[in-house]
């Protein structure tokens, strides 16, 4: 087996194999996707499509701007020919390679980069569409409307140095006669030479005579005129706008699937998860730290301190009650009184919260280990020991420097 260039791997293929193969994968019935490979980016999801059901419609469309390149050649030899092989009639040469190609860029490129829409023949190609595909297709009409122009001036030069051509203009209308002088100066749009006035009325049929032989010397001076308003009125504009829906249709392709839901419901059921999760097990208290048996004292609680969602009187008098309002206030309750009060109150049946840990750790920073007293009520909890487990993991948890001891206050009248 020949061994394969180093770098083509990684050759990004071009946006029309791109397309082609975004529409291989929109042919394909949903049934048939599940049997596909997975993949873990959409690169290696185009790559991967199935051979796509193209019809001879997909070709033509995308050689559509050597199609039209063909053409404007045959379009600039009906020119010559017609009417009655006397030249190239002014008016109806304008008409026919600038004034309906701009129509028809103008349209497209209003259609396509603007309302998202796709040239009508779009339907006659492929019948999915999307942003993706509507900016291919504006991109193929512009660059043929472009071809068009550009092969039948090619063209015209080919037959002005191989041959004697006469560029002339009639009318039967008078007002179109007496106009045509400001058409050719809107045409020029101030930016080439318009024609000068005499050459203009010396090109009228009236005033030629001797197709053979007159005006001869004005053929190179004509073709020069017409090929700098077709590069200035559509070939440039087109190139411009084509390169225009170029770079869009290269970005919107990076994203197809958030344009197209087919496309992007395909491409998740077969897309491996980027993320994978893994249940942790959390630390668990250390069982062998059970307090056992605990000794809980009994004695009155007679020194103030810090009381957190304690009833207002049970405390010693001079204690700060915290927990029933805002934590900003409960922060300035405790860096008040936090140089005078050495203990904490907390009932064991409560649960410790992040809040008291952090009012605890600000009290650290004025009293060295201050007291966590926790209250025991007179009819002690069947799960005692489970609670002063948890108070203990608590603190160790939160690394809080304190003393941890356990009180069954006796009855005594603070009021």
């Amino acid at each position: 087996m020949p061994a394969k260039h180093p770098d083509s791997k990684n050759k990004e293929p071009s946006l029309n194999k791109r397309l082609q193969q975004g529409l291989g994968w929109l042919d394909m019935p949903s049934e048939e996707v599940e049997s596909r490979p997975t993949v873990n980016n959409f690169d290696a999801f185009l790559s991967n499509a199935p051979a796509p059901r193209l019809s001879v419609r997909w070709q033509v469309a995308r050689f559509w701007p050597m199609v039209a390149g063909v053409n404007g050649v045959l379009a600039m030899n009906a020119l010559m020919l017609w009417p009655s092989r006397s030249g190239v009639h002014l008016l109806i040469f304008l008409l026919t390679l600038v004034l309906l190609p701009f129509l028809l860029v103008l349209w497209t490129a209003l259609a396509g980069l603007i309302g998202g829409r796709a040239p009508w023949w779009r339907w006659l190609v492929t019948q999915h569409r999307d942003l993706a595909i509507n900016l291919w297709s504006c991109r193929q009409a512009l660059l043929a409307h472009a071809s068009f122009v550009g092969s039948a001036l090619v063209w015209l030069w080919l037959m002005l140095i191989s041959r004697q051509m006469i560029f002339y203009w009639s009318t039967s209308i008078e007002w179109v006669s007496q106009r045509v002088d400001a058409l050719f100066q809107v045409l020029s749009l101030g930016v080439i030479a318009a024609p000068r006035a005499l050459v203009i009325s010396a090109s009228e049929a009236g005033a030629i005579t001797g197709w053979e032989t007159a005006l001869l010397s004005y053929a190179a001076y004509w073709g020069a005129w017409l090929s700098q308003v077709m590069l200035l009125w559509i070939i440039a504009p087109a190139l411009i706008l084509a390169g225009l829906c170029h770079w869009r249709l290269r970005r919107t392709l990076a994203h197809w699937p958030d344009h197209n839901a087919q496309l992007r419901r395909y491409y998740h059921s077969l897309k491996e998860d980027s993320l994978r999760y893994t249940a942790l097990e959390p630390d668990q208290p250390d069982t062998s730290l059970s307090m056992g048996s605990p000794t809980i004292l009994q004695q009155s609680l007679t020194e103030p301190g810090f009381g957190w969602l304690q009833s207002e009187g049970r405390l010693p008098p001079g204690s700060v009650y915290l927990g029933e309002g805002g934590h900003s206030a409960d922060e300035q309750s405790v860096r008040a009184e936090g140089s005078k009060l050495k203990h904490w109150y907390c009932n064991v049946e409560q649960v410790a919260t992040g809040d008291l840990a952090d009012l605890i750790q600000l009290h650290s920073q004025q009293c060295d280990h201050p007291t966590l007293i926790l209250c025991v009520p007179d009819a002690e909890p069947s799960e005692l020991t489970s609670l002063l487990r948890s108070w203990q993991t608590f603190v160790e948890r939160q690394r809080l420097r304190v003393h941890l001891t356990v009180v069954q206050p006796e009855v005594s009248n603070n009021g």
